[in-house]
């Protein structure tokens, strides 16, 4: 089933499309500035007719790279419907692992997912346990 085809099919729900596409809209999606104006046209409709709106990427421009060519192929898209609801979303670019691609997150903030100090609650060392297990360490 083609995507235009499910927009259709469930057109009474908000949703939401990720991923990548494959393609780019602008030269500034390009490092190189190349467009196949053809194909950037055809993917304009495909948008326009899902009734989709971008999430901008707000903290990079590009999400592939290969070599010494990057560019924006990795987007995220919400129906109309849903931007009334997630509207304070935004498109973030983590850093990338062993792909090619970067991973993305679609949230409010940036997550930081590093090492994190050890915290203590002082409810704790008022526990009767607590100076025993201590002990142990």
């Amino acid at each position: 089933m083609e995507l235009t085809e499910l927009r259709h099919a469930f057109s009474d729900y908000p949703w939401f499309l990720i991923g990548d596409f494959n393609k780019t809209l602008s030269k500034a999606d390009r490092s190189s500035g190349k467009l196949d104006r053809r194909e950037a046209s055809e993917f304009q409709a495909f948008i326009d007719g899902c009734e989709l709106v971008e999430y901008p990427l707000v903290n990079h421009r590009f999400t592939w790279f290969k070599g010494g060519s990057i560019s924006r192929l990795d987007r995220a898209f919400a129906h109309t419907q849903c931007l009334s609801h997630f509207s304070s979303l935004k498109l973030i670019r983590l850093d990338h692992g062993l792909s090619d691609h970067y991973p993305l997150f679609v949230g409010k903030d940036q997550v930081n997912w590093e090492w994190k100090p050890f915290k203590c609650l002082d409810c704790w060392l008022m526990a009767p346990s607590f100076h025993s297990i201590l002990k142990v360490f």
